[in-house]
Protein backbone atom coordinates (compact mmCIF):
# COMPACT_ATOMS: atom_id res chain seq x y z
CA UNK A 1 0.00 0.00 0.00
CA UNK A 2 2.73 2.56 0.98
CA UNK A 3 4.04 1.51 -2.48
CA UNK A 4 0.96 2.57 -4.47
CA UNK A 5 0.85 5.81 -2.36
CA UNK A 6 4.44 6.33 -3.28
CA UNK A 7 3.79 6.04 -7.00
CA UNK A 8 1.03 8.26 -6.71
CA UNK A 9 3.08 11.03 -4.50
CA UNK A 10 6.13 10.71 -7.52
CA UNK A 11 3.39 11.15 -10.13
CA UNK A 12 1.99 14.45 -8.62
CA UNK A 13 5.73 15.90 -8.46
CA UNK A 14 6.63 15.03 -11.98
CA UNK A 15 3.07 16.42 -12.95
CA UNK A 16 4.14 19.77 -11.26
CA UNK A 17 7.86 19.91 -12.98
CA UNK A 18 6.55 19.26 -16.04
CA UNK A 19 4.77 22.64 -16.26
CA UNK A 20 6.82 24.72 -18.05
CA UNK A 21 8.80 27.90 -16.67
CA UNK A 22 6.31 30.44 -15.83
CA UNK A 23 3.24 28.24 -17.06
CA UNK A 24 0.14 29.39 -14.21
CA UNK A 25 -2.66 27.21 -15.74
CA UNK A 26 -3.24 24.04 -17.45
CA UNK A 27 -5.82 23.06 -19.80
CA UNK A 28 -8.01 19.74 -18.83
CA UNK A 29 -11.38 17.98 -20.55
CA UNK A 30 -14.05 16.81 -18.04
CA UNK A 31 -16.91 14.95 -19.79
CA UNK A 32 -20.53 17.17 -19.52
CA UNK A 33 -22.73 14.54 -20.83
CA UNK A 34 -22.54 10.94 -22.40
CA UNK A 35 -25.96 8.98 -23.91
CA UNK A 36 -25.89 5.06 -24.29
CA UNK A 37 -28.48 3.41 -26.93
CA UNK A 38 -29.51 -0.46 -27.93
CA UNK A 39 -29.89 -1.63 -30.87
CA UNK A 40 -33.60 -3.24 -30.49
CA UNK A 41 -35.85 -4.78 -33.83
CA UNK A 42 -33.02 -3.29 -36.03
CA UNK A 43 -33.08 0.36 -35.16
CA UNK A 44 -31.87 2.21 -32.16
CA UNK A 45 -33.58 3.13 -28.99
CA UNK A 46 -32.23 5.32 -26.17
CA UNK A 47 -31.25 3.36 -22.78
CA UNK A 48 -29.94 6.52 -20.51
CA UNK A 49 -27.95 9.56 -20.16
CA UNK A 50 -26.08 11.33 -17.73
CA UNK A 51 -25.62 15.03 -17.70
CA UNK A 52 -21.69 16.49 -15.56
CA UNK A 53 -21.22 19.42 -13.96
CA UNK A 54 -18.36 21.56 -12.28
CA UNK A 55 -17.57 24.42 -10.48
CA UNK A 56 -14.65 26.85 -12.11
CA UNK A 57 -12.20 24.72 -10.49
CA UNK A 58 -13.67 21.11 -13.24
CA UNK A 59 -14.20 19.87 -9.76
CA UNK A 60 -17.41 17.95 -10.27
CA UNK A 61 -20.24 19.07 -8.44
CA UNK A 62 -23.10 17.34 -9.37
CA UNK A 63 -24.25 14.24 -11.92
CA UNK A 64 -28.08 14.00 -13.25
CA UNK A 65 -29.22 10.91 -14.60
CA UNK A 66 -32.18 10.01 -17.35
CA UNK A 67 -34.16 7.27 -18.55
CA UNK A 68 -36.15 6.78 -21.46
CA UNK A 69 -39.96 6.26 -21.12
CA UNK A 70 -42.28 4.00 -23.30
CA UNK A 71 -42.54 6.97 -25.55
CA UNK A 72 -38.98 7.43 -26.04
CA UNK A 73 -38.45 10.80 -24.45
CA UNK A 74 -35.84 11.26 -21.93
CA UNK A 75 -37.00 12.33 -18.71
CA UNK A 76 -35.05 12.84 -15.25
CA UNK A 77 -34.15 9.76 -12.69
CA UNK A 78 -32.54 10.62 -9.98
CA UNK A 79 -28.78 12.99 -9.43
CA UNK A 80 -26.14 13.43 -7.21
CA UNK A 81 -25.39 16.87 -5.92
CA UNK A 82 -21.85 17.36 -4.44
CA UNK A 83 -20.51 20.11 -1.88
CA UNK A 84 -16.91 20.92 -1.24
CA UNK A 85 -14.83 22.07 0.69
CA UNK A 86 -11.98 25.07 0.33
CA UNK A 87 -9.65 22.35 -0.86
CA UNK A 88 -11.82 20.33 -3.00
CA UNK A 89 -12.64 17.47 -0.51
CA UNK A 90 -16.17 16.47 -0.92
CA UNK A 91 -18.18 17.29 2.27
CA UNK A 92 -21.65 16.44 1.30
CA UNK A 93 -23.41 14.00 -1.48
CA UNK A 94 -26.67 13.89 -1.81
CA UNK A 95 -28.98 11.98 -3.80
CA UNK A 96 -32.23 13.06 -5.45
CA UNK A 97 -35.14 11.20 -6.69
CA UNK A 98 -37.25 12.76 -9.64
CA UNK A 99 -40.55 12.40 -8.96
CA UNK A 100 -42.16 13.46 -11.92
CA UNK A 101 -42.45 17.54 -10.77
CA UNK A 102 -39.68 17.99 -8.59
CA UNK A 103 -36.35 16.94 -6.90
CA UNK A 104 -37.52 14.64 -3.51
CA UNK A 105 -34.05 13.98 -1.08
CA UNK A 106 -33.33 10.19 -0.60
CA UNK A 107 -30.11 9.63 0.81
CA UNK A 108 -27.01 12.15 1.59
CA UNK A 109 -23.07 11.17 2.90
CA UNK A 110 -21.77 14.03 5.11
CA UNK A 111 -17.91 14.18 5.74
CA UNK A 112 -15.67 15.67 8.75
CA UNK A 113 -12.36 16.37 8.07
CA UNK A 114 -9.34 17.58 11.25
CA UNK A 115 -7.07 20.55 10.31
CA UNK A 116 -4.94 18.65 7.69
CA UNK A 117 -7.76 17.46 5.86
CA UNK A 118 -7.55 13.91 7.12
CA UNK A 119 -11.32 12.60 7.48
CA UNK A 120 -12.64 11.88 11.10
CA UNK A 121 -16.14 11.53 10.23
CA UNK A 122 -18.65 10.05 7.34
CA UNK A 123 -21.93 10.15 7.96
CA UNK A 124 -25.29 8.12 5.99
CA UNK A 125 -28.17 9.76 6.61
CA UNK A 126 -31.89 9.01 4.80
CA UNK A 127 -34.53 11.12 4.30
CA UNK A 128 -37.99 9.94 5.94
CA UNK A 129 -40.59 12.93 4.20
CA UNK A 130 -39.62 15.70 6.29
CA UNK A 131 -36.35 14.81 7.99
CA UNK A 132 -33.14 13.80 7.58
CA UNK A 133 -33.05 10.63 9.66
CA UNK A 134 -29.63 9.14 11.29
CA UNK A 135 -28.55 5.63 9.61
CA UNK A 136 -24.72 5.01 9.91
CA UNK A 137 -21.66 6.38 10.66
CA UNK A 138 -17.70 5.82 10.34
CA UNK A 139 -15.41 7.59 12.46
CA UNK A 140 -11.62 7.55 12.32
CA UNK A 141 -9.54 8.42 15.45
CA UNK A 142 -6.07 7.85 17.01
CA UNK A 143 -4.35 9.78 14.07
CA UNK A 144 -0.36 9.71 14.64
CA UNK A 145 1.90 12.27 13.25
CA UNK A 146 1.61 10.70 9.66
CA UNK A 147 -1.92 11.28 9.28
CA UNK A 148 -2.42 7.28 9.64
CA UNK A 149 -5.41 6.63 11.89
CA UNK A 150 -5.85 3.43 14.34
CA UNK A 151 -9.19 3.02 14.83
CA UNK A 152 -12.48 2.87 12.19
CA UNK A 153 -15.53 2.31 14.01
CA UNK A 154 -18.35 1.20 12.19
CA UNK A 155 -22.19 2.35 14.09
CA UNK A 156 -25.69 2.54 13.27
CA UNK A 157 -28.08 4.24 14.88
CA UNK A 158 -31.08 1.96 16.25
CA UNK A 159 -33.82 3.19 18.44
CA UNK A 160 -32.38 6.30 19.26
CA UNK A 161 -28.85 5.50 19.91
CA UNK A 162 -25.75 4.51 17.70
CA UNK A 163 -25.38 0.79 18.51
CA UNK A 164 -21.44 0.02 16.92
CA UNK A 165 -21.18 -2.66 14.51
CA UNK A 166 -17.60 -3.20 12.97
CA UNK A 167 -14.28 -1.81 14.07
CA UNK A 168 -10.87 -2.23 12.46
CA UNK A 169 -7.47 -0.80 14.52
CA UNK A 170 -4.26 -0.76 13.30
CA UNK A 171 -0.31 -0.13 14.02
CA UNK A 172 2.40 0.65 11.76
CA UNK A 173 5.75 0.02 11.36
CA UNK A 174 8.01 2.94 13.45
CA UNK A 175 4.57 4.62 13.74
CA UNK A 176 4.82 5.82 10.51
CA UNK A 177 2.63 4.87 7.49
CA UNK A 178 3.58 1.19 6.54
CA UNK A 179 0.69 -0.96 7.97
CA UNK A 180 2.15 -3.44 10.71
CA UNK A 181 -0.84 -5.11 11.68
CA UNK A 182 -4.50 -4.48 11.31
CA UNK A 183 -7.41 -6.57 13.45
CA UNK A 184 -10.70 -6.67 12.79
CA UNK A 185 -13.44 -6.98 14.33
CA UNK A 186 -17.30 -7.10 14.92
CA UNK A 187 -19.39 -6.09 17.78
CA UNK A 188 -21.84 -8.82 19.58
CA UNK A 189 -24.91 -7.15 20.61
CA UNK A 190 -26.09 -10.58 22.68
CA UNK A 191 -22.93 -10.52 24.81
CA UNK A 192 -22.50 -6.55 24.46
CA UNK A 193 -18.77 -7.30 23.43
CA UNK A 194 -16.27 -7.32 20.62
CA UNK A 195 -15.90 -10.48 18.49
CA UNK A 196 -12.63 -10.84 16.67
CA UNK A 197 -12.81 -11.90 13.00
CA UNK A 198 -9.28 -11.30 11.59
CA UNK A 199 -5.79 -10.14 12.02
CA UNK A 200 -3.24 -9.14 9.20
CA UNK A 201 0.06 -8.88 9.87
CA UNK A 202 2.61 -7.91 7.06
CA UNK A 203 6.35 -7.21 5.66
CA UNK A 204 8.09 -5.73 4.15
CA UNK A 205 11.19 -5.44 0.97
CA UNK A 206 11.93 -1.84 0.13
CA UNK A 207 8.88 -0.54 0.95
CA UNK A 208 6.79 -3.13 -1.19
CA UNK A 209 5.04 -5.97 0.83
CA UNK A 210 6.99 -8.90 1.54
CA UNK A 211 4.43 -11.00 3.39
CA UNK A 212 0.71 -10.82 4.71
CA UNK A 213 -0.19 -13.36 7.39
CA UNK A 214 -3.57 -13.56 7.91
CA UNK A 215 -5.07 -15.05 11.70
CA UNK A 216 -8.36 -16.36 12.70
CA UNK A 217 -9.97 -16.36 15.74
CA UNK A 218 -10.11 -20.18 16.99
CA UNK A 219 -13.45 -21.29 19.60
CA UNK A 220 -12.06 -19.34 22.37
CA UNK A 221 -11.34 -16.18 20.74
CA UNK A 222 -7.14 -16.78 20.62
CA UNK A 223 -5.74 -16.05 17.26
CA UNK A 224 -4.39 -19.08 15.36
CA UNK A 225 -2.42 -18.88 11.92
CA UNK A 226 -4.70 -19.22 9.02
CA UNK A 227 -3.04 -18.39 5.70
CA UNK A 228 0.16 -16.45 4.22
CA UNK A 229 0.25 -14.64 1.46
CA UNK A 230 4.20 -14.04 -0.04
CA UNK A 231 5.06 -11.69 -2.36
CA UNK A 232 8.75 -11.84 -4.17
CA UNK A 233 10.09 -9.17 -6.25
CA UNK A 234 13.35 -7.98 -8.36
CA UNK A 235 14.11 -4.00 -8.04
CA UNK A 236 15.43 -1.40 -10.31
CA UNK A 237 12.82 -1.43 -11.24
CA UNK A 238 10.60 -2.98 -8.67
CA UNK A 239 9.24 -6.10 -9.95
CA UNK A 240 6.68 -8.77 -8.45
CA UNK A 241 8.26 -12.12 -9.90
CA UNK A 242 6.37 -14.26 -7.62
CA UNK A 243 2.96 -14.14 -5.29
CA UNK A 244 2.82 -17.68 -2.82
CA UNK A 245 -0.35 -18.04 -0.95
CA UNK A 246 -0.14 -20.89 1.70
CA UNK A 247 -1.95 -22.99 4.50
CA UNK A 248 -1.72 -23.92 7.52
CA UNK A 249 -1.02 -26.97 8.96
CA UNK A 250 -2.91 -27.19 12.15
CA UNK A 251 -1.60 -30.67 12.26
CA UNK A 252 2.30 -30.01 11.62
CA UNK A 253 2.09 -26.26 12.82
CA UNK A 254 3.66 -25.06 9.66
CA UNK A 255 2.94 -23.26 6.73
CA UNK A 256 2.21 -25.34 3.64
CA UNK A 257 2.08 -24.33 -0.58
CA UNK A 258 -1.24 -23.93 -2.04
CA UNK A 259 -0.78 -21.94 -4.98
CA UNK A 260 1.58 -19.28 -6.63
CA UNK A 261 1.62 -17.01 -9.41
CA UNK A 262 4.80 -16.32 -11.79
CA UNK A 263 5.53 -13.73 -13.44
CA UNK A 264 7.91 -12.64 -16.50
CA UNK A 265 8.62 -9.45 -18.76
CA UNK A 266 10.76 -8.96 -21.84
CA UNK A 267 13.87 -6.54 -21.64
CA UNK A 268 11.45 -3.26 -21.48
CA UNK A 269 9.89 -4.40 -18.26
CA UNK A 270 6.70 -4.71 -20.48
CA UNK A 271 4.99 -7.58 -18.65
CA UNK A 272 4.99 -10.70 -20.84
CA UNK A 273 2.91 -13.78 -18.86
CA UNK A 274 1.54 -14.86 -15.44
CA UNK A 275 1.25 -18.91 -14.82
CA UNK A 276 -1.05 -19.86 -12.16
CA UNK A 277 -0.32 -23.19 -10.19
CA UNK A 278 -1.28 -25.27 -7.86
CA UNK A 279 0.23 -27.03 -5.62
CA UNK A 280 -0.28 -30.67 -5.39
CA UNK A 281 2.37 -31.94 -2.45
CA UNK A 282 5.59 -30.15 -1.31
CA UNK A 283 7.10 -28.89 -4.07
CA UNK A 284 5.06 -30.95 -6.34
CA UNK A 285 3.17 -28.36 -8.52
CA UNK A 286 0.40 -28.32 -11.70
CA UNK A 287 -0.43 -25.83 -13.56
CA UNK A 288 -4.20 -24.05 -13.62
CA UNK A 289 -3.61 -21.09 -15.55
CA UNK A 290 -1.91 -18.61 -17.53
CA UNK A 291 -2.08 -15.35 -19.56
CA UNK A 292 -0.05 -13.82 -21.78
CA UNK A 293 0.57 -10.55 -24.18
CA UNK A 294 1.97 -9.54 -26.85
CA UNK A 295 2.89 -6.07 -28.28
CA UNK A 296 3.47 -4.18 -31.51
CA UNK A 297 6.66 -2.02 -32.25
CA UNK A 298 5.56 0.50 -30.18
CA UNK A 299 5.13 -1.39 -27.03
CA UNK A 300 1.26 -1.32 -27.47
CA UNK A 301 -0.48 -4.51 -26.05
CA UNK A 302 -2.24 -6.07 -29.09
CA UNK A 303 -3.47 -9.43 -27.84
CA UNK A 304 -3.70 -10.67 -24.55
CA UNK A 305 -4.90 -14.28 -24.23
CA UNK A 306 -6.46 -16.14 -20.72
CA UNK A 307 -6.29 -19.83 -21.01
CA UNK A 308 -6.92 -22.52 -18.30
CA UNK A 309 -6.22 -26.30 -17.96
CA UNK A 310 -9.37 -28.70 -18.09
CA UNK A 311 -9.06 -32.64 -17.02
CA UNK A 312 -5.02 -32.02 -18.03
CA UNK A 313 -5.57 -30.11 -21.15
CA UNK A 314 -4.92 -26.35 -21.50
CA UNK A 315 -8.14 -24.83 -23.09
CA UNK A 316 -9.01 -21.24 -24.41
CA UNK A 317 -10.96 -19.49 -21.90
CA UNK A 318 -11.04 -15.67 -23.39
CA UNK A 319 -8.56 -13.52 -25.92
CA UNK A 320 -8.75 -9.75 -26.87
CA UNK A 321 -7.26 -8.09 -29.80
CA UNK A 322 -6.47 -4.52 -30.10
CA UNK A 323 -5.78 -2.21 -32.72
CA UNK A 324 -4.51 1.40 -32.00
CA UNK A 325 -4.30 4.34 -33.67
CA UNK A 326 -1.93 7.47 -33.31
CA UNK A 327 -1.75 5.23 -29.58
CA UNK A 328 -5.69 5.84 -29.48
CA UNK A 329 -7.59 2.21 -28.95
CA UNK A 330 -9.92 2.08 -31.78
CA UNK A 331 -11.43 -1.72 -32.26
CA UNK A 332 -11.80 -4.45 -30.16
CA UNK A 333 -12.59 -8.17 -31.06
CA UNK A 334 -12.88 -10.72 -27.70
CA UNK A 335 -13.25 -14.16 -28.38
CA UNK A 336 -14.24 -16.80 -26.13
CA UNK A 337 -12.34 -20.10 -25.96
CA UNK A 338 -14.17 -23.41 -27.44
CA UNK A 339 -11.78 -26.41 -26.81
CA UNK A 340 -8.65 -25.37 -28.56
CA UNK A 341 -10.63 -23.04 -30.73
CA UNK A 342 -11.03 -19.16 -30.33
CA UNK A 343 -14.89 -17.71 -31.18
CA UNK A 344 -15.30 -13.98 -31.69
CA UNK A 345 -18.12 -12.64 -29.24
CA UNK A 346 -17.78 -8.86 -29.06
CA UNK A 347 -16.39 -6.41 -31.49
CA UNK A 348 -15.74 -2.58 -29.99
CA UNK A 349 -14.95 0.37 -32.31
CA UNK A 350 -14.28 3.58 -30.79
CA UNK A 351 -13.55 7.63 -31.60
CA UNK A 352 -12.03 10.32 -30.74
CA UNK A 353 -11.81 13.84 -30.71
CA UNK A 354 -9.13 16.06 -31.33
CA UNK A 355 -7.95 16.27 -27.83
CA UNK A 356 -7.61 12.56 -27.51
CA UNK A 357 -10.94 12.27 -25.80
CA UNK A 358 -13.40 9.11 -26.49
CA UNK A 359 -16.57 10.85 -27.62
CA UNK A 360 -18.27 7.77 -29.39
CA UNK A 361 -18.18 3.81 -28.79
CA UNK A 362 -19.98 0.77 -30.26
CA UNK A 363 -20.23 -2.43 -28.95
CA UNK A 364 -21.86 -5.34 -31.03
CA UNK A 365 -22.13 -8.95 -30.95
CA UNK A 366 -21.39 -11.71 -32.64
CA UNK A 367 -24.00 -14.11 -34.08
CA UNK A 368 -21.91 -16.85 -35.51
CA UNK A 369 -19.38 -14.71 -37.12
CA UNK A 370 -21.50 -11.84 -38.00
CA UNK A 371 -21.19 -8.95 -35.46
CA UNK A 372 -24.65 -7.48 -34.92
CA UNK A 373 -25.27 -4.09 -33.16
CA UNK A 374 -25.83 -4.29 -29.36
CA UNK A 375 -25.19 -1.02 -27.72
CA UNK A 376 -23.39 2.26 -28.32
CA UNK A 377 -22.46 5.56 -26.12
CA UNK A 378 -21.81 9.00 -27.37
CA UNK A 379 -19.61 11.14 -25.12
CA UNK A 380 -19.32 14.82 -24.88
CA UNK A 381 -16.48 16.88 -23.35
CA UNK A 382 -15.27 20.97 -22.04
CA UNK A 383 -12.48 22.13 -21.51
CA UNK A 384 -11.38 24.02 -18.74
CA UNK A 385 -8.18 26.08 -17.50
CA UNK A 386 -7.08 25.52 -13.93
CA UNK A 387 -4.27 26.50 -12.20
CA UNK A 388 -1.09 24.24 -11.90
CA UNK A 389 -1.87 24.13 -7.96
CA UNK A 390 -5.23 23.34 -9.16
CA UNK A 391 -4.20 20.43 -11.37
CA UNK A 392 -3.01 18.43 -8.28
CA UNK A 393 -6.59 17.90 -7.81
CA UNK A 394 -7.68 16.67 -11.28
CA UNK A 395 -6.77 12.53 -11.77
CA UNK A 396 -6.72 10.68 -14.22
CA UNK A 397 -9.85 9.00 -13.21
CA UNK A 398 -13.00 9.92 -11.58
CA UNK A 399 -15.06 7.55 -9.72
CA UNK A 400 -19.32 7.78 -8.94
CA UNK A 401 -21.05 7.29 -6.77
CA UNK A 402 -18.65 7.52 -4.02
CA UNK A 403 -19.31 6.12 -1.23
CA UNK A 404 -20.99 3.09 -3.31
CA UNK A 405 -23.00 -0.17 -2.62
CA UNK A 406 -22.93 -2.08 -5.65
CA UNK A 407 -21.73 -0.77 -8.77
CA UNK A 408 -18.92 2.07 -9.60
CA UNK A 409 -18.57 3.90 -12.23
CA UNK A 410 -15.00 4.73 -13.67
CA UNK A 411 -14.86 7.77 -15.88
CA UNK A 412 -11.23 7.48 -17.66
CA UNK A 413 -9.59 11.13 -18.85
CA UNK A 414 -7.85 11.49 -22.23
CA UNK A 415 -4.35 9.30 -21.13
CA UNK A 416 -5.77 6.44 -19.70
CA UNK A 417 -7.63 6.36 -23.29
CA UNK A 418 -4.18 5.31 -24.45
CA UNK A 419 -3.85 1.67 -23.04
CA UNK A 420 -5.47 -1.80 -21.93
CA UNK A 421 -5.68 -0.89 -18.28
CA UNK A 422 -6.44 -2.66 -15.39
CA UNK A 423 -8.16 -1.69 -12.61
CA UNK A 424 -7.31 -2.74 -9.14
CA UNK A 425 -9.35 -2.38 -6.13
CA UNK A 426 -6.89 -2.83 -2.63
CA UNK A 427 -8.29 -2.79 1.06
CA UNK A 428 -6.79 -0.46 3.61
CA UNK A 429 -3.54 -3.45 3.83
CA UNK A 430 -2.60 -3.76 0.02
CA UNK A 431 -4.68 -6.78 -0.46
CA UNK A 432 -5.63 -6.87 -3.83
CA UNK A 433 -9.61 -7.48 -3.55
CA UNK A 434 -10.32 -6.99 -7.56
CA UNK A 435 -8.76 -7.02 -10.42
CA UNK A 436 -10.41 -6.11 -14.05
CA UNK A 437 -8.57 -5.95 -17.28
CA UNK A 438 -9.70 -4.82 -20.37
CA UNK A 439 -9.45 -2.10 -22.74
CA UNK A 440 -9.80 1.51 -21.60
CA UNK A 441 -13.43 3.08 -22.19
CA UNK A 442 -14.65 6.55 -21.76
CA UNK A 443 -16.69 4.21 -18.66
CA UNK A 444 -16.01 1.55 -17.06
CA UNK A 445 -18.03 -0.33 -14.62
CA UNK A 446 -16.28 -2.06 -11.10
CA UNK A 447 -18.98 -3.72 -9.57
CA UNK A 448 -18.56 -3.52 -5.49
CA UNK A 449 -21.14 -5.73 -4.20
CA UNK A 450 -18.84 -8.24 -2.48
CA UNK A 451 -17.10 -6.22 -0.63
CA UNK A 452 -17.38 -5.35 3.07
CA UNK A 453 -17.93 -2.11 3.91
CA UNK A 454 -14.88 0.16 4.51
CA UNK A 455 -12.41 2.32 3.02
CA UNK A 456 -10.56 1.17 -0.32
CA UNK A 457 -7.89 2.53 -2.97
CA UNK A 458 -8.77 2.18 -6.60
CA UNK A 459 -5.56 2.08 -8.75
CA UNK A 460 -5.54 2.29 -12.76
CA UNK A 461 -2.59 1.26 -14.36
CA UNK A 462 -1.16 -0.25 -17.80
CA UNK A 463 -1.81 -3.39 -17.93
CA UNK A 464 1.27 -3.94 -20.21
CA UNK A 465 3.75 -2.84 -18.12
CA UNK A 466 2.33 -2.14 -14.64
CA UNK A 467 2.51 1.61 -14.71
CA UNK A 468 0.64 2.98 -11.92
CA UNK A 469 -1.66 5.89 -14.04
CA UNK A 470 -4.09 6.63 -10.61
CA UNK A 471 -4.78 5.99 -7.04
CA UNK A 472 -8.05 7.09 -5.77
CA UNK A 473 -9.67 6.33 -2.23
CA UNK A 474 -13.59 4.63 -2.44
CA UNK A 475 -15.56 4.20 0.18
CA UNK A 476 -18.08 0.98 -0.06
CA UNK A 477 -21.24 1.14 2.09
CA UNK A 478 -23.97 -1.35 2.95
Amino acid sequence: MDTLRALFVCICVLLIHSIPMGAQTSTVYRKIAQRQDEYMGNTWVGKDSTLFSYNVDAMLTATHSLKVDAAQNWTSDYRFVYSLSPSGKVVEQRRENWNGSSWINANRYTYLYNMIDSLITIEYDVWNGTQWTPNGRITYTGFNAFGQWSEELTSFYIAGMWQPYFRKTQTYVNNQTKLQQQNKESYDVTTNSWKKIERLTYTYAQDSVSSITRSVPDSNQNWRSDKKYIYQYTFSPTRLNLYLVQNFDTITYNFVDESRVVYTYSNSNKLLSTHTEIALAPNVWVSKGRETYLYNALDECEEYTDEEVLNGVWTNKKKSNYVYLSSLLTHQTDYVGSASNWMPSTYMFMNYDNAGNMVFKQTDVFSGNNPVPSHRAFYYYQSYVVSAEDLLLHTDILIYPNPARNQVSVELSMPSHRRVVEILLYDMQGKVCQSIIQASQATLQVPVNTLETGVYFLAVRDASDGTLLNVSKLLIQD
